[in-house]
């Protein structure tokens, strides 16, 4: 994960308290002033000395404008390196602390907030002939596990599911919305789509996860909820019925337990 802290030098850190006294507008103007202000005290500086001796007007004119313009040319250069310098760290922070908003620390997925910024971009170039799958996912007896195997396992589960829907959506988006919640989302052909839903029923309903504690497999087991996007409706409403479709997967499964009993 990207560190969002930027070490600046003392120059960059010195623009960097000026700005945040005068603002942006104010760091342009007192730059500008500075380089005016040394190149007048600078010109200054050389001529009047020289009014004393027996030079031409018009040589002291040209000393004096060659310097009126030669230290603004060398200011401005320096001053815009450093704050080019400071732009790119500060861009560089930016996206760091994107990342870390829109990213799950543990499982590396997106999380809620990153998978519906990706969604909608995702969706924003769906092709109008392709066609749209949403699911959710949900493991089983997630306490359970915890309670059983510890917490740290819990979160080895919780990355191979993450890998394991990456590895089968390689061209779709994948997101923890929480706890262990996930959702997904994928377009393409209607081909496509259906070898996608068997591929994720075959690689993701049910697979095992060593137990480095003790060496032992555990089979971890996941329920999966399913549904085609219509393009008439948001994709939060395609969501619900992907949820809808997954607590109707666990209550089959919860009354073929039970004999047919809820």
């Amino acid at each position: 994960m990207d560190d969002p802290h930027i070490n600046l030098n003392p120059l960059e850190r010195a623009l960097m308290s000026l700005y945040r006294w005068v603002g942006a507008r104010g760091v342009i103007v007192l730059i500008t002033a500075c380089s005016i202000i040394l190149s007048v005290l600078t010109t200054l500086a050389l001529v009047v000395p020289q009014l004393s001796l027996e030079y031409s007007a018009s040589t002291t004119l040209a000393v004096s404008l060659a310097i009126a313009v030669a230290v603004p040319l060398f200011v401005a250069p320096i001053s815009v390196w450093l704050i080019v310098s400071l732009l790119v760290r500060l861009d560089q922070a930016y996206l760091a602390l994107l990342k870390l908003s829109t990213t799950d620390p543990l499982t590396g997925a997106a999380n809620r907030r990153g998978f519906f910024a990706d969604a909608a971009i995702h969706l924003h170039n769906w092709h109008y002939t392709d066609s749209g799958l949403v699911g959710m996912v949900d493991l089983d007896c997630f306490k359970t596990l915890n309670d059983c195997f510890g917490h740290q396992f819990g979160d080895e589960v919780l990355h191979a599911v993450v890998q394991r829907l990456q590895w089968v959506l390689s061209e779709g988006i994948v997101g923890r919305l929480g706890g262990d919640e996930f959702a997904f989302l994928i377009t393409g052909s209607p081909t496509k789509i259906e070898q996608v839903q068997q591929e994720i029923r075959a690689h993701c309903s049910s697979f095992i996860v060593n137990h480095e504690g003790s060496g032992e497999p555990i089979t971890v087991s996941t329920s999966i909820g399913m549904v085609l996007l219509h393009r008439k409706e948001s994709f939060d409403q395609a969501l619900a019925r992907a949820d809808e479709a997954l607590y109707a997967e666990k209550r089959a499964v919860s009354a073929s337990r039970n004999g047919g009993r809820e």
